[in-house]
């Protein structure tokens, strides 16, 4: 396909199509936090919210250590490392009372990719110089 190209082209290349074509299996925290957003659409109480992302939680950090002992690495991939930190968002979840704070709206749609570019070149710079 590209035949000088060097990990480092290719990588961002990869990476950038998801940017244009998005897809279903590469949402953010993967298939089954879509399901935790539907259960929490479903369900009005906070404490039932906090309770929901506990679980998830916990199950991203005990089903890697099942999962890599039967050898099905495979799905590992759905519950990565950094998932389970996602516990820590539960206070301020419980502590949310539904009122709308200062409103930044455009701001966050011109940081958020902003950010995701930025993350995705600090990467691949750091695995080109670190391969």
């Amino acid at each position: 396909f590209l035949p000088n190209a060097t990990s480092f082209q290719i990588g961002l290349i990869y990476d950038m199509q998801w940017s244009i074509i998005p897809s279903i299996l590469q949402v953010d925290y993967t298939l089954i936090f879509v399901l935790m957003g539907i259960l929490w659409y479903f369900t009005r109480k906070k404490l039932i919210h906090v309770s929901i992302l506990i679980i998830f939680s916990l199950a991203c950090y005990i089903t890697p250590l099942f999962v890599s002992a039967m050898d099905l690495g495979r799905l590992v991939s759905f519950f990565g490392p950094p998932q389970p930190y996602m516990i820590l968002a539960a206070p301020f979840i419980y502590l949310y009372n539904h009122t709308k704070g200062s409103s930044h709206k455009y701001f966050f749609y011109i940081y958020y990719p902003l950010h995701q570019y930025m993350l995705l070149f600090l990467g691949l710079a750091i695995k080109a110089i670190f391969p």
